[in-house]
């Protein structure tokens, strides 16, 4: 028999470190020998994660409780518990699982048999990836064999709850890398391919239960501060070892499935500047802006807005209706003449005459009604109406934002864009401008929205002069 140690990292949560974790290691058919509950959670809650631990109900396993001294984080934790084993058990296996997953009952089981029929030093089950109650559930199936080409650029489904690794390996790996805050199931994987000599197997069944519930913060929230900074440092840690391709496939689905872009804006700056250099016979750029969408352009004569990576954001019905603006915005003032709409696999460019101006600083009413009326006139709607996103020129306010926030008009569309011009014509000094925004898409009583019926009645041509003064608006020029 193998000497098997169960090791859970908890932050926050004893109830579900009770209900799931330890119910579920307290349920295996084949118990582990050592279980260590390293509590990373803040100075509050650890003495219930303590009391849920000394509360373990399984006889004959030998329970440690200790709080992580080292980094903050699951990779801090689990480093402190095989700190703890090389000097209680240093030929033990070690099974790692989060505190709000669960084993099914027969994971040690399997993965002992595993180890035992195939000489190995590893070995990965499958995982049931549970989003909620509502959703069915889905099996992931672990790789048939780690393979660093494909850690490059995406999750194989190994991770912390279904890792079973031999401790020895684990410490001549360095365990994980405690400067990464997520995507360390995949850094480790990678070290561990990289020692050349480990035995790595699977076990067909999904014996995991994984819980993605978006109702709570996890680690792979997408969006989160936390998820883009691990993806960053992984990035950094390995982009030197990927190839063009790999590079492109990791921030295309870091963008796609996170909403993070990890690499660094220099990069992507140094990017567009080649491919619109080369494509465009365009020299002598500036950059204006770099921000969540691309990079944006210019030579002086024109604008070229370089979107990385459109086909994660966009659909080809999105790129239609851009095509067909081209040339039919002319005539407005307020908008950009779109002269081409340009796609090259995951690169698109949209350009348009450069025209100089300041960052809009609000007033201005009469160009922020030109430039309402202007859009429904055209066809199209705004779902990002924001001071970043005007400039103020000589001839009027001009709507910078073009790309796939652009859509065919419709009477929700317009009045949610109305909002967003009038919150950005009176608030656009607000720190807390783009939370009015959103919040302004479902309560129409909110304070900021006073005058709002006022400011919506002046789109009509001719009732300008109309628009009165009170509730704090005022109509400055």
């Amino acid at each position: 028999m193998l000497s098997i140690a169960a090791i859970v990292a908890t932050h926050n949560r004893p109830e579900l470190l009770a209900s799931r974790a330890l119910a579920s290691i307290a349920g295996q058919t084949r118990p582990p020998d050592i279980l260590i509950v390293v509590d990373d959670s803040s100075a509050d809650l650890r003495p219930a994660n303590k009391a849920v631990v000394e509360g373990f109900p399984r006889a004959g396993v030998h329970v440690i409780y200790i709080e992580n001294r080292r980094t903050q984080g699951a990779s801090g934790a689990w480093n402190a518990a095989l700190h703890e084993l090389r000097g209680i058990a240093p030929s033990s296996f070690v099974a790692i699982l989060d505190d709000d997953d669960m084993w099914d009952s027969n994971y040690l089981e399997q993965c002992e048999y595993a180890v035992l029929d195939q000489h190995l030093d590893m070995v990965a089950a499958g995982i049931v990836y549970n989003r909620s109650a509502e959703h069915d559930a889905i099996q992931l199936k672990s790789p048939e064999s780690l393979e660093v080409d494909d850690l490059l650029v995406r999750s194989t489904y190994i991770q912390g709850s279904n890792l079973f690794v031999r401790l020895s390996r684990m410490l001549e790996a360095d365990g994980f890398d405690e400067a990464l805050r997520s995507t360390t199931d995949r850094d480790i994987c990678i070290r561990l391919a990289d020692l050349g000599t480990v035995k790595y197997g699977r076990i067909e069944d999904c014996l995991v239960q994984h819980y993605a519930e978006n109702d709570r913060p996890r680690l792979s929230t997408p969006g989160s501060e936390v998820k883009c900074a691990g993806l960053q440092a992984f990035y950094r840690k390995y982009r030197a070892r990927m190839t063009a391709e790999q590079r492109v496939a990791f921030i295309g689905r870091s963008m796609n499935v996170f909403g993070c872009n990890p690499a660094p804006n220099e990069e992507l700056q140094s990017s567009a500047e080649s491919y619109v250099s080369v494509k465009f016979d365009a020299y002598d750029l500036m950059c204006l802006g770099i921000g969540s969408e691309g990079v944006v352009l210019t030579d002086g004569w024109m604008v070229y807005k370089y979107f990385h990576f459109w086909r994660h954001r966009a659909n080809e019905g999105s790129l239609k209706f851009l095509r067909s603006l081209i040339g039919s915005l002319s005539d407005y003032n307020s908008l950009p003449d779109i002269r081409e709409v340009r796609s090259d696999e995951d690169i698109l460019v949209i350009t348009y005459p450069f025209e100089p101006g300041q960052t809009y600083e609000g007033g201005r009413l009469d160009d922020m009604l030109t430039l309402l009326r202007e859009c429904r006139e055209a066809g199209i709607s705004c779902r990002n109406i924001h001071p970043d996103n005007l400039l103020a020129t000589p001839t009027g306010l001009k709507l910078i934002d073009i790309g796939f926030d652009i859509v065919p008009h419709t009477e929700d569309d317009f009045e949610q864009m109305c909002r967003r011009a009038y919150l950005t014509y009176r608030f656009h000094h607000r720190s807390d401008l783009k939370r009015l925004m959103t919040r302004s898409l479902t309560d129409l009583d909110m304070p900021e929205l006073s005058g709002f019926d006022m400011f919506m009645r002046a789109l009509h041509p001719s009732k300008l002069e109309e628009l009165s003064i009170g509730d704090g608006v005022t109509r400055r020029e």
